[in-house]
């Protein structure tokens, strides 16, 4: 939200660029680290790369099409959306080879990094030829950038996310170790001060955040777009349906390598599917979304969230891929391209034109911290059913069991409130 913010300010061009260059610089240090916990700081500073370039490349596409002034523009917008939800998996597929070709060829790890980085000077070279300098793409515009409720919100973020993830994952992992020891250890945990204290600390500045933006002129993000009941629901459904997806997205490859012994190459060769299914389910939304109600489209997304967990949670070690594997793959990947087109466009239905930006930057923070929510609170679910480390089965399955649950709190928002989302999206939209 807050590059978003800074793109529609000082020029969405201009901040997509300084996106690619910032990832290019801190991925090749990250391949100069001399440690795990500098490289650790310098793959989370990486990471800002694309938090510069994503709501920032949505807004050029917008920008692209000013102007709709036919079913065939609509329908090109739509599909450029659809596409953009699309690459996600094949750019996911794409890394997973590369960084196994990488190192099952012989080269230094570094080269992951550094390989990045000359692709992305690459890519930012062709970006600044090929994208014009338009006011629509470029232009300069007016106001000023929340700083405070910007500092705010984010340390709140940070804070709720450390509670869930660290503090208790280190505490089962002291634990564990402490036991084989017979020695004493910090105790940091759930039982643990700095556990609830960063939770209502985190929780605290998310309420002061939420103060700030009521009061400043120019709010990163305006609390009037909460004023819709139905798009409260369609973000709470869409972080839980992603909660789910990102454990798939972590426990699925280490499933193959760790239970079946297949090669991170071969692995992400297995994890093919998933990016013919995503162009094909850009085609499909592009078809279904002018012909079909929002509700049903978002429904089937959380549904296959849902189907996808339960297959995964069930998935015998020692069976075929194309028994249960191969079908999770194609059914779980519906879900992620049904739900962030078809909520960027119950957004549009719901909110004001003046509110639409911000909450298209909103679903995509939506879409990553919900990622890294999952993940820390599957995390715990797997520490401690996975019997200190010896099952670790038990944990992955346990883990699963949440994604269910997560996708079930999904449907069941979508099922309350799905006379909201039941619009049709037609080229007059």
């Amino acid at each position: 939200m807050i590059t978003g913010r800074l793109g529609d300010i000082y020029g969405r061009k201009n901040l997509f660029l300084i996106g690619w260059l910032w990832l290019a610089i801190f991925s090749l240090a990250a391949g100069l680290a001399h440690n795990h916990i500098v490289f650790d700081v310098l793959r989370a500073l990486s990471g800002i790369g694309p938090s510069i370039m994503m709501p920032n490349a949505a807004a050029l596409l917008a920008g692209a099409w000013p102007d709709i002034r036919s079913r065939h523009d609509q329908s090109r917008k739509m599909l450029a959306f659809c596409v953009f939800g699309a690459i996600a998996p094949g750019g996911y597929v794409l890394g997973a080879a590369w960084g196994a070709a990488v190192v099952e060829t012989g080269l230094r790890w570094s080269w992951i990094y550094w390989s990045m980085a000359i692709v992305c000077i690459g890519l930012a070279v062709v970006s600044w030829v090929v994208i014009p300098n338009t006011q629509g793409l470029n232009g300069k515009g007016e106001g000023r950038v929340d700083y405070l409720g910007s500092a705010v919100g984010v340390t709140g973020l940070i804070f709720v996310f450390i509670s869930l993830k660290y503090f208790p994952l280190r505490s089962h992992i002291l634990t564990h170790v402490t036991d084989r020891l017979n020695s004493g250890g910090p105790s940091v945990g759930w039982s643990a001060p700095q556990t609830p204290i960063l939770l209502v600390l985190g929780i605290l500045s998310l309420g002061i955040f939420c103060h700030i933006e009521n009061k400043v002129a120019h709010p990163i993000l305006p609390m009037s777009i909460f004023n819709s009941p139905t798009f409260v629901a369609v973000a709470i459904s869409l972080g839980a349906g992603w909660m789910s997806f990102g454990m798939f997205q972590y426990y699925q490859p280490h499933f193959l390598m760790e239970f079946r012994r297949v090669s991170p190459l071969h692995t992400s060769l297995q994890l093919l599917p998933c990016v013919i299914i995503g162009i094909f389910v850009a085609i499909l939304a592009v078809v279904l979304l002018p012909r079909v109600p929002g509700y049903v489209i978002f429904g089937a997304s959380m549904v296959s969230f849902f189907v996808g967990q339960t297959m995964l949670a069930f998935t015998p070690v020692e069976q075929t891929y194309w028994a249960m594997t191969f079908p999770t793959y194609v059914l779980i990947c519906f879900g992620p391209d049904l739900s962030f087109a078809c909520a960027s466009l119950i957004a549009s239905d719901k909110l004001k034109p003046e509110e639409q930006g911000v909450a298209g930057s909103f679903i995509n923070t939506i879409v990553n911290y919900s990622v890294a929510i999952g993940l820390a609170l599957a995390g715990n679910v797997e520490a401690n059913v996975n019997d200190g480390g010896r099952d670790r089965l038990a944990g992955f399955r346990g883990a699963h069991y949440l994604g269910m649950g997560l996708a079930a709190m999904g449907m069941l928002f979508t099922a309350v409130f799905w006379k909201g989302m039941a619009k049709r999206h037609t080229s007059a939209d």
